[in-house]
């Protein structure tokens, strides 16, 4: 079950992200065309992973050529489900967004 307060955490290709309550996105049957979360640019490139956050944890985004950014999620902009969202991480070239991580607080601390 998603918590009512939970987010919607979008990263794209090319290093953009953006936080969205889920409470923007209304609920669709079968058959319906979807509803848009992004507006997908050259600039921001497609999506490359999407999780549900509570918005306290924090983001590791890690890129193909190897560089890897830790930040908070709270850092990132909470934005409508139509925006294109603010650069996350800076790449460079053909470098692209390969894979995200969601840590919790609770192994932050350890616990």
């Amino acid at each position: 079950m998603i918590n009512p307060r939970a987010q919607l955490l979008v990263v794209t290709a090319h290093g953009y992200g953006k936080r969205t309550d889920l409470k923007e996105y209304p609920s669709k049957g079968r058959g319906t065309g979807g509803v848009r979360t992004l507006t997908l640019t050259d600039k921001t490139g497609p999506v490359a992973a999407a999780r549900g956050i509570d918005g306290s944890e924090e983001l590791m985004v890690i890129s193909s050529g190897g560089t890897i950014l830790r930040t908070t999620i709270g850092s990132i902009r909470e934005t409508g489900r139509a925006a294109q969202g603010v650069q996350i991480i800076g790449l460079r070239g053909n470098d692209r967004v390969a894979c995200i991580a969601v840590i919790s607080g609770a192994e932050n601390t350890g616990t």
